[in-house]
């Protein structure tokens, strides 16, 4: 096991889980800011180390997309969970965990979608193959996943931030609820991701 590659991202998701635990219970704010993006780094070291992706041509494009996928993943499926306990919790820090998470989510999936979509020309190769291979198959039921969570996340930020930053408790309520259901869509796209872990790609 320790002479291929998945022993590289056991290393790095088990550092990354340990840095995820040393980060709840921190010395200080700052401390934990650090190790919490040292745990999310990990994430994108762990995925960027094994797998499809990770091991196609160019390696010097590859597994540098790999990274940044997997950590803007994490950092923004990661954010939903707290997002909505908070909320619906009545938190008095919710308003400026939203703030701030409002403030980076645009960067974040920025990110995101072009390190994705340079993947998917590396993997796909061409259009046809979205239809003939199972991968590509897998790959377009993803994608339908994603763009129905960008939809609720987009009714989110223009429909609803604002109102619950400013203290309606309505749009509070509506917000907590259209996270969990943004956290549903998410669980789905991973189980995609998992399943395409089954299927070669194209390239291949």
């Amino acid at each position: 096991a320790l002479s291929t590659s998945y022993a590289l991202t056991a290393f790095f998701a088990s550092l990354s889980m340990l840095a995820a635990l040393w980060a709840l219970h921190p010395r200080s704010a700052g401390e934990a800011r650090a190790i919490s993006a040292l745990a999310l780094a990990g994430v994108g070291l762990a995925l960027a180390s094994s797998g499809h992706a990770a091991t196609a041509d160019p390696q010097w494009l590859m597994r540098p997309a790999v990274f940044i996928h997997a950590t803007a993943i994490a950092f923004w499926v990661g954010a939903l969970a707290p997002l909505a306990a908070l909320f619906a919790g009545k938190d008095p820090a919710a308003a400026s965990a939203l703030r701030r998470f409002s403030a980076a989510i645009p960067y974040v999936l920025a990110a995101l979608l072009a390190a994705g979509i340079g993947l998917a020309i590396a993997q796909v190769g061409h259009v046809g193959a979205l239809i003939s291979t199972a991968y590509g198959r897998v790959l377009l039921a993803k994608l339908a996943l994603v763009a129905l969570l960008l939809l609720v996340a987009a009714f989110n930020r223009w429909r609803l931030t604002e109102g619950a930053l400013s203290g309606n408790k309505g749009a509070a309520r509506k917000l907590a609820r259209s996270t969990v259901a943004e956290i549903a869509l998410a669980a789905a796209i991973l189980a995609c991701v998992a399943l395409g872990r089954f299927t070669p790609p194209p390239r291949a």
